[in-house]
C-alpha cells in the first residue's frame, strides 16, 4: 500500500499520528516547506488532492490549526486560521525534544484535543496532539 494510503488510513484509526518524513530527498519536486505543509494537510487530514493549497485546506477543515516552524525558510504572514511561527537555530532542539516547554512557550495549550499541531523542522514533519503536547504515535516508511 502506498504511503500516503496507509497515513490516511491511520488517520482514519487515529486522530492524531505523528509523521517523521524527509521530505527532500524522496520529493525532490517540493520546492518549500510551504509546499509540502499543504501536501501534507490535504493529503493526511483532508483529502487526496494534492493541489489543495494552504488556505482552502483550512478553509475546509477549521478545526485544523498549522503552525509552521523553520529554519531553512521565510514565512509571509498569513491571515486567517494559520499562525506562524519563526523558529531559531538556537531553540531548534527545544521543540523537537521537549514538545511540553513549546506547548508553554508559545501558548498552544489553548487549542483543544481536537487540533492538530504540524512542526516542520528541515526536513522532518512532526504532527502532535496539542492538547498533551506530546507524540500520540510514529509513522515511518519501513
Amino acid at each position: 500500500m502506498p504511503y500516503w494510503d496507509r497515513l490516511k488510513l491511520l488517520a482514519q484509526k487515529y486522530p492524531v499520528a505523528t509523521v517523521c518524513y524527509e521530505d527532500l530527498e524522496n520529493y525532490p519536486h517540493m520546492k518549500s516547506m510551504h509546499v509540502l505543509a499543504s501536501n501534507i494537510l490535504s493529503r493526511f487530514v483532508l483529502s487526496t488532492n494534492s493541489n489543495s493549497s494552504l488556505h482552502q485546506a483550512l478553509v475546509l477543515n477549521p478545526k485544523c490549526t498549522l503552525y509552521l516552524g523553520s529554519v531553512n525558510c521565510e514565512h509571509a504572514a498569513v491571515s486567517g486560521s494559520v499562525k506562524m511561527l519563526k523558529f531559531t537555530q538556537e531553540n531548534e532542539n527545544l521543540f523537537i525534544e521537549n514538545w511540553s516547554d513549546v506547548l508553554e512557550k508559545y501558548g498552544m495549550e489553548q487549542f483543544g484535543k481536537e487540533r492538530i499541531l504540524i512542526i516542520l523542522n528541515a526536513h522532518k514533519v512532526h504532527i502532535v496532539r496539542c492538547d498533551k503536547g506530546e507524540e500520540h504515535m510514529v509513522v515511518d516508511e519501513k
